[in-house]
């Protein structure tokens, strides 16, 4: 390719990314960042995430800009219309005629010249029938063909690879299959770890970021710049009994990233996470390094083989320990996670990297001792993520108590719970994508959340974590008001086309019932604002996607994506929870649509009770979309979920409700006959 036409590419890719992120910001309802050097940092694309140093790349090259804010988004999907903006652009090709063939782009629409000008230039082809479809997001296969149609334009000197080699080639359309080869053997694209390409599964953000830093370095000869480069930013939690500081900062020098997020905690506490990507060579790191005044001290570590706690006077050593208790001679507390390292895997997943764990170097001071926190080795698309919480002049842990280390060994964080920079993950199951020894997903649940708001009332520590933890999963919330789960779910996407990002009911629930379980000490309006963003959500979802029953009732769908898709079951476990939680929230912001709404859910449930016991008693686990009910229940999960609402129902109207009385009773009698007895009793 000629020097001039790889310029005059590079340039229209610029304008024509520019051109994209400032439409889509537009549609987003919000204001674009253009200057790098006005910018702040991607807040939502942590350091460990997979794509961050693309997006950082093409940030810094001002090709590509944020929403105001400092988000990027990674997880939103990009659309038909924007990825071929982009190209039109990118190609510096002539907009001023806007005639279209395609009956689905009105005259007013941002981006008809551009595709216009595609269709012209045979960059595009629709969908049939004079269609193009510009607000669906656009495929994998499809991203390629436009992009291998853009290379032909040029005379390059690279030769694409022979035949796509994926375990799932043959669900590549037939018209893109020469475009995948060509732009797998370019490099631009790449298939999964376990050899498919998914040729119909919708681009996010993050990949097209991705794509476009192949496609430019390609294009330009080299690769693109990630100059050092320091950002910071600060905002407010405020809580009843106090505010919270939020200090974000992020630091990058010779390929290596920093990221870090404090929380400074109105009873003079701090939480601060971390995470770090390495050089271009896998090399130690120092992530922290405490100086500590006096010759006194403990350390109490927790023994991952004996599964116990022990303590130790403060001297020169070399502890590896997943958890760490620092006491020092002033009366300050350091509660430690040292660094963990994991690899970035397709849809936000990790792996456990379990032989290169961190560790405590202690080191003696002419005025007490230096505490350095190491990773020993990050790899290649590897971070170090870590934690620790820092009192001064008070303790973390009530130590009056007699159980407090035996609590404690609940939290090493080094089992299937675990707290990384941008949230909690937990194990994959079988039937996501990716899945495996040590591969964990980031779970919206976030089990580890509740687990420190059950201890916030007995613990300084844990009320520390309870805000900085949830703080952390808000940042999780899209432009919807939802939490995405970002993993691929095989059985979701064979039973109802429901692919990556999506929205699992029961998980938002669970994340969202945790606020309102911290919600009479922690009153923070902050958090509020998400929660009520939500069930903004929730309201339209529930109105558009449930099954209508015979008084008016609704058994809302459990899952959903803004792909297109196939309608989902609605399960009896998520339905209760909803309604648990629409009542509890109707409560506390005195929000009468929010009550309707959970009347008509359990009106839904008083019309269909009987649908729902088995002949052995045990309960269906959902109503399908063709109105049949199947499934074999969790062994008591229902159970606790109804004998909660049965409880709140009492205490609302003053007497139970005889239809979940009939379903609990019929479960207790199967729990029973099978000798299950791990179910709350009240």
């Amino acid at each position: 390719m000629s020097e001039q036409n790889k310029k005059r590419l590079l340039e229209g890719w610029k304008k024509g990314v520019a051109i994209l992120t400032a439409a889509t910001a537009i549609m987003a309802n919000a204001v674009p960042v253009l200057a790098m050097d006005e910018m702040e940092p991607f807040y939502d694309v942590a350091a460990g995430h997979w794509a961050h140093q693309a997006i950082y790349k093409l940030a810094q090259a001002e090709i590509v800009s944020g929403y105001d804010g400092g988000q990027f988004k990674a997880s939103n999907s990009i659309t038909r219309a924007e990825f071929t903006t982009i190209i039109v652009n990118a190609l510096d090709l002539d907009l001023s005629n806007d005639d279209t063939q395609f009956e689905d782009i009105s005259a007013q629409a941002w981006y008809r010249a551009a595709v216009a000008a595609a269709s012209e230039n045979r960059l595009i082809n629709g969908v049939g029938e004079n269609r193009f479809e510009p607000e669906a997001s656009i495929t994998r296969q499809d991203a390629a063909v436009v992009l291998a149609n853009a290379l032909s334009r040029y005379d390059t000197a690279i030769t694409a690879g022979k035949g796509s080699g994926f375990t799932d080639e043959n669900q590549i359309a037939a018209y893109a299959e020469e475009a995948v080869i060509t732009c797998v053997g370019y490099g631009i694209f790449h298939g999964n770890p376990d050899g498919t390409f998914l040729p119909q599964r919708a681009i996010t953000r993050a990949e097209a970021a991705v794509i476009i830093t192949a496609f430019v370095e390609m294009i330009n000869g080299k690769e693109l710049e990630m100059p050092r480069v320091v950002r910071t930013h600060a905002s407010m939690l405020q809580l009843r009994d106090g505010a919270v500081k939020v200090s974000e900062s992020q630091e990058e020098a010779d390929a290596t990233i920093v990221a870090q997020r404090v929380y400074e905690i109105y009873n003079g506490d701090s939480v601060t996470m971390g995470s770090v990507i390495a050089g271009k060579q896998e090399h130690s790191v120092c992530v922290e390094r405490f100086e500590l005044e006096g010759a006194q001290g403990n350390l109490i570590y927790f023994d991952a083989s004996s599964k116990a706690w022990k303590t130790n006077e403060l001297k020169e050593s070399l502890i590896q320990s997943s958890c760490l208790i620092l006491q020092t001679e002033e009366g300050s507390e350091y509660l430690i996670y040292t660094p963990k390292v994991y690899k970035h895997l397709e849809n936000g997943s990790l792996e456990y990297l379990d032989e290169m764990d961190g560790h405590l170097e202690i080191a003696e001071t002419n005025t007490g001792y230096s505490i350095s926190v190491i990773a020993p080795g990050i790899p290649d698309n590897c971070s170090a993520d870590y934690m620790y919480v820092h009192s001064v002049g008070n303790a973390l842990f009530d130590w009056n108590r007699s159980n407090t280390l035996d609590y404690w060994s609940l939290y090493p964080l080094d089992g299937d719970a675990r707290w990384c920079y941008d949230g909690f993950y937990f194990p994959a199951p079988s039937t996501y994508i990716p899945s495996g020894e040590n591969i964990y997903y980031q779970c919206i649940a976030a089990y580890l959340c509740k687990s420190f708001a059950y201890g916030a009332p007995y613990h300084p520590v844990s009320m520390d974590l309870t805000i900085a933890t949830l703080e952390t999963m808000l940042r999780l919330q899209n432009d919807h008001g939802y939490f995405p789960t970002q993993s691929l779910s095989t059985w979701l996407l064979e039973d109802y086309n429901i692919g990556a990002n999506f929205f699992d009911t029961r998980f938002n629930t669970d994340l969202i019932g945790i606020f309102h379980y911290i919600s009479d000490w922690s009153d923070c309006k902050e958090f509020d604002e998400s929660i009520r963003a939500y069930f903004e959500f929730f309201l339209a979802f529930a109105e558009d996607h449930h099954y209508e029953t015979e008084s008016g009732g609704w058994l809302v769908q459990d899952y959903w994506t803004p792909q297109a898709h196939k309608t989902s079951h609605s399960s009896l476990n998520h339905q209760v929870a909803e309604i648990i939680l629409l009542y509890r929230y109707a409560k506390v912001f005195n929000a009468s649509e929010l009550e309707a709404c959970a009347d008509k859910m359990l009106a839904g449930i008083r019309d269909t009770m009987p649908e729902w016991i088995m002949r052995d008693g045990n309960l269906h686990y959902a109503r399908y979309p063709d109105g049949t009910y199947g499934g074999v229940d969790y062994p008591y999960l229902t159970y606790n979920d109804l004998l909660e609402l049965q409880t709140l129902i009492q205490e609302k109207y003053g007497s139970p409700n005889p239809y979940i009385q009939a379903l609990m009773a019929s479960k207790k009698t199967w729990m029973d006959a099978n000798q299950i007895t791990e179910y709350n009793k009240q």
